[in-house]
């Protein structure tokens, strides 16, 4: 009957912990793009992104910028490794190719957490329009904080290019 208890307090104590170290993710914050140490970001000139990590949500909004025009890509998530459909703003970092999300705008995103919760990988499915119909395209970005907790490093792969892009953020 003593394990019970015992169980109990355990579990308790660990969803405890879980909610702190969610809430002092090393993750949370605003992240400005290195321009220098990233790939080439155009038709934008600037990009910063706001993350934010609970036990219960993961969110993560970049704002593209280009003179006067602002506009935002917004993932929100159950903090959870499994296979989520959201609706986003668009997808801005097309680079030149005149491919448009389609399906209004829904894409699959699959979070999962990796090296103690240093790395983020965000496993994505989206269709998208192109001039020759429709296509089917998964991009898979890894997020991945350096030892000094300021810079944080994003490798996106995507099936339809050789080439990974690289974004550098530092934390501001």
């Amino acid at each position: 009957m003593k394990l019970l208890p015992r169980l109990l307090f355990g579990l308790c104590l660990g969803l405890c912990l879980l909610q702190t170290a969610a809430a002092d993710s090393p993750f949370n914050g605003r992240w400005k793009l290195d321009p220098a140490a990233s790939t080439s970001l155009d038709p934008w000139s600037s990009l910063e992104m706001d993350i934010a990590v609970t036990a219960d949500d993961l969110s993560l909004v970049r704002h593209y910028g280009a003179g006067p025009r602002i506009v935002d890509e917004t993932i929100k998530l159950h903090n959870q490794p499994t296979a989520q459909t959201i609706s986003v703003e668009g997808w801005w970092d097309n680079k030149h190719i005149d491919a448009w999300l389609a399906n209004h705008h829904q894409i699959d995103v699959t979070p999962a957490w990796q090296d103690d919760g240093r790395t983020l990988v965000l496993r994505i499915k989206m269709v998208l329009e192109t001039q020759q119909g429709d296509r089917a395209v998964g991009v898979t970005r890894t997020l991945k904080l350096d030892p000094d907790g300021k810079t944080l490093r994003e490798e996106q792969v995507r099936e339809s290019r050789q080439l990974p892009i690289v974004q550098v953020y530092h934390k501001l």
